[in-house]
């Protein structure tokens, strides 16, 4: 008979132990009171070159429940320990606009005002409401200037029955026309004329993808927030572009200004889960490069150069910051992913017989290469094992045109030699543009 009371009483406590678990998925408060808390906080490596501060300054983080499909996401600052920032999508807090808002919230006067304050929704907070369970954490930058996250919004969005997956999430670069773009590409090479009209334009200097994810964590209610630690690393890569430049001045001196640059087969969409990047939509990317001294693979340097009258020899560098960059499918083509343009800016100065001096002659020359060779060699990124993904192969990487120089005679490039025992090739464009 005991026994049989007791096996009631543990039936009875699972009974109303269920009961309780229903009712904190069911309540209908504004603020779940049983709502564990979390804080959360980015530890960066500011070390990495070319960042002494922290890179970014706004991080999306996504809390997904893996049983029991529940999610929530908010958006935060990169730089506050902890962060501070507001929800993006939950169901816990009632995150619409009170209807009778029509100003701001003061949040500087009255009680009243601060009575009616929702951290997270009016003002900022370190601690967001998610649901007990076990969870994986994604962060990563939130730049909705120059990424589209409309893949990520929507797996927010989607009920449970529609099993959308963390895998399946990823952001993509908008791109812009060159001409016709409204002022919204910055920094465009002028008088440029695009001979590798095969796609749109990425805007240049564009900041790096970064990205954590956390083991799966099991998260329950505390007295206090639980605190969440992400250590953001770039799903890009940093790409140091060198080649150099032979300059023929036995007739006519002149000095090499500048050089810009555009280059294509850069990946549009990179998967925020597992890195995989989009290997067959690419886009290019305009980008302005270094004077330096001739340089070898053995020997790189990046420190900037003038060139002078006399001189025959300089390099150039560059570098960007791209998912990766896909080569052409062909070596001897001009059009398609993987062919660098370049616009090189020149000047000399010329005695005029009818004046007084001389004066000084500006031109701007194009040339074009299929970086084929290069790229191949460089090998950025790899294939998946079933075949059907890519993903870069590392953070950074360093492509030294596999070449000859660039050779400039103050009139034009000269065409690279077709014997040239798999080398890629300059090519001039049939675009000089002289001014006096």
């Amino acid at each position: 008979m005991n026994k049989l009371y007791i096996a009631l009483s543990l039936t009875l406590l699972l009974l109303f132990a269920t009961a309780c678990e229903t009712k904190v998925e069911l309540c209908e408060e504004s603020v779940h009171p049983h709502a564990p808390r979390v804080s959360y906080s980015f530890l960066w490596d500011i070390h990495r070159k070319g960042h002494e501060t922290i890179p970014v300054d706004t991080m999306y983080v996504i809390a997904n429940r893996v049983i029991n499909q529940w999610k929530s996401s908010m958006v935060v600052s990169a730089t506050d320990q902890p962060s501070r920032g507001y929800y993006f999508y939950t169901d816990l807090i009632d995150t619409q606009p009170r209807e009778s808002e029509t100003e701001p919230v003061d949040t500087t006067g009255t009680a009243l005002a601060e009575e009616n304050l929702r951290p997270g929704v009016d003002i900022p907070t370190s601690e967001f409401h998610i649901k007990a369970g076990e969870y994986k954490f994604f962060a990563f930058n939130m730049d909705t200037t120059e990424l589209i996250y409309n893949n990520v919004f929507e797996f927010m969005q989607a009920p449970p029955e529609e099993n959308k997956q963390l895998q399946d999430v990823y952001v993509t670069y908008k791109t812009y026309p060159k001409d016709g773009n409204k002022g919204q590409l910055r920094n465009i090479i002028q008088d440029w004329t695009d001979y590798n009209p095969y796609a749109q334009y990425i805007q240049p200097d564009i900041l790096p993808v970064y990205f954590d994810t956390l083991a799966v964590t099991k998260i329950q209610m505390s007295p206090e927030p639980i605190d969440v630690y992400f250590r953001p690393k770039t799903l890009t890569q940093d790409i140091d572009i060198y080649f150099n430049i032979n300059k023929i001045v036995d007739v006519e001196p002149f000095v090499i200004d500048s050089i810009r640059a555009e280059i294509s087969g850069i990946p549009l969409s990179v998967n925020l889960s597992n890195g995989y990047i989009d290997i067959q939509h690419t886009a290019k990317m305009m980008f302005t490069t270094t004077l330096i001294r001739p340089v070898t693979q053995q020997n790189l340097s990046q420190t900037p150069f003038a060139d002078s009258p006399a001189n025959t020899q300089l390099g150039c560098y560059a570098h960007i910051n791209v998912p990766s960059l896909v080569a052409n499918q062909s070596s001897d083509v001009f059009t398609g992913p993987g062919v660098m343009q370049v616009m090189i800016y020149t000047h000399s100065q010329n005695t005029d017989p009818r004046l007084e001096g001389q004066r000084v002659v500006v031109k701007k020359m194009q040339g074009k290469i299929n970086l084929y060779h290069t790229l191949t060699q460089a090998q950025l990124y790899e294939i998946t094992d079933d075949g059907k993904h890519a993903r870069r192969k590392g953070s950074q990487a360093t492509l030294f045109i596999n070449a000859e120089p660039i050779t400039i005679d103050g009139e034009k490039i000269i065409r690279s030699a077709d014997n040239n025992g798999g080398l890629d090739i300059w090519e001039p464009a049939d675009h000089i543009i002289i001014d006096i």
